[in-house]
């Protein structure tokens, strides 16, 4: 009888943006607490160690020990801390693993190989609950989110906002690389924030790549969660509406995992940038 190999587990990402818009507060938590991973992965590791009734509390790997020295290189042992006796890893986060495929060409006549990244779960990260041995430090945080500092390392341009009409009620727009917010916009921050992520999700590119959504509604709703998570982990006020609007966007039609994995990866790019 042929044993059949286990499957890796791939992320349900509508799931974690689901969850993530409808408990407020944790985004910015996981931020201060878990800095130095990627956001859907701080977002991961705070929600399993809720989950499990844990406060936050540091993560890590196993790690590896040099035979000779016996020193620790990685992972807990670094930290001189021992995996207690009987403990598995209970933390699963989202690893990019390079694949190569081989596809034919449009017309059948030659193959090409294709390299790209599949996104995988893997359960590999131990809570300190489960070690033991020297006390850990959490580091602080890199340091103070600017705007300046996203939009220069974007390389994308804030230009005076002109009104077309009298009648022209936008809050802002985003052309090719420039950016402009309303004075009818009542948290500039936060829309300038909203257009930058239109054209980090390629919105505004002079040709839309394959990945960007056909549908206008849904850029709206991909730019607008791209912006929330933004704000949201920098632990911005006044989104109350915008989290609403999302929640009943997202209760109303469950949007694609391919949209919902672009905005937490667009977040984590503005996020990046504004601490250069």
């Amino acid at each position: 009888m042929e044993k059949k190999v286990a499957q890796p587990e791939t992320p349900d990402w509508y799931s974690l943006l689901d969850e993530a818009i409808k408990e407020p507060g944790q985004l910015a938590a996981a931020h201060k607490f878990f800095h130095k991973y990627s956001l859907v992965n701080r977002w991961l590791a705070s929600s399993q160690l809720r989950h499990m009734g844990l406060p936050l509390t540091p993560i890590n790997t196993y790690g590896t020990r040099d035979k000779e020295s016996g020193e620790g290189k990685s992972g807990w042992l670094a930290l001189k801390r021992q995996v207690k006796k009987g403990e598995t890893a209970s933390i699963a986060l989202i690893m990019p693993v390079p694949v190569k495929r081989t596809v034919e060409k449009e017309d059948g006549t030659e193959e090409r190989v294709v390299a790209f990244n599949r996104f995988i779960l893997r359960k590999q990260w131990f809570h300190m609950g489960q070690t033991e041995g020297d006390e850990v430090v959490v580091e602080a945080s890199a340091g103070d989110w600017l705007m300046s500092s996203a939009l220069d390392f974007l390389e994308v341009t804030e230009v005076p906002f002109t009104f077309t009409s009298v009648t022209d009620t936008r809050l802002g727009f985003a052309e090719g690389r420039t950016i402009a917010v309303s004075p009818l916009e009542t948290n500039p921050t936060y829309g300038r924030i909203r257009q930058l992520a239109r054209v980090v999700l390629g919105h505004t590119a002079e040709t839309l790549g394959k990945n960007v959504p056909e549908d206008a509604a849904m850029q709206q709703v991909e730019a607008e969660t791209t912006a929330y998570l933004v704000g949201a982990t920098l632990g911005f006020s006044g989104l109350e509406t915008t989290r609403a609007e999302l929640q009943a966007a997202l209760e109303g039609k469950r949007i694609p995992d391919k949209l919902a994995q672009h905005a937490f990866a667009a977040a984590d790019r503005i996020l990046n940038a504004g601490l250069c």
